[in-house]
């Protein structure tokens, strides 16, 4: 199911071992859109509210109460329907859903990591996606929803990250 869909006028979905859906492209863009809208509520409202680690562990919260809608939405990434031959207006809505999401980076990079410059940023996208996705991936790759101790899996790395980066780590060393 994943790859970079931008070239392709449909897409197929794989059902079971002998069956697959297959339906336009740009569905699948309006799909992960649409979901992408409704996984981001939650995400950046714990974000807003400096509970960085809330929104972290919204993924795979999210995942197993969301697990068809989910599959497709973290599988692509936004840059796979932001370019492309995708028509203007899905792209301009995918860029203003990115920066709704950006803006969280940024919040968390400043609140817990005390700026936004590249290193910060890193780290925020890192404990409030990359590690969260990564964790979440091969389940949603197997068709199966991830255990709960992914979340003490991403609990453990958020901790960590923010005891080695974080603005009170950075006190003490200096």
């Amino acid at each position: 199911m994943p790859g970079r869909p931008g070239r392709l006028f449909l897409v197929a979905i794989p059902v079971d071992d002998h069956f697959a859906i297959r339906f336009p492209l740009a569905l699948l863009a309006n799909v992960w859109l649409s979901t992408g809208l409704a996984f981001q509520t939650g995400f950046v409202a714990a974000v807003k509210t400096g509970d960085g680690l809330t929104a972290a562990l919204h993924t795979p919260i999210w995942v197993r109460s969301h697990f068809e809608e989910s599959r497709a939405f973290l599988l692509y990434h936004r840059d796979d329907f932001a370019h492309g031959n995708w028509p203007q207006d899905l792209k301009d809505r995918v860029v203003r859903q990115g920066r709704l999401v950006d803006a969280a980076y940024k919040r968390l990079a400043r609140d817990t990591f005390g700026g936004v410059g590249a290193n910060e940023l890193r780290l925020a996208r890192f404990v409030l996606a990359d590690a969260p996705k990564a964790a979440v991936g091969p389940y949603l790759r197997q068709g199966v929803p991830p255990p709960v101790i992914v979340d003490e899996m991403i609990e453990t790395t958020f901790h960590a990250i923010v005891r080695k980066f974080g603005t009170v780590a950075k006190r003490r060393s200096s």
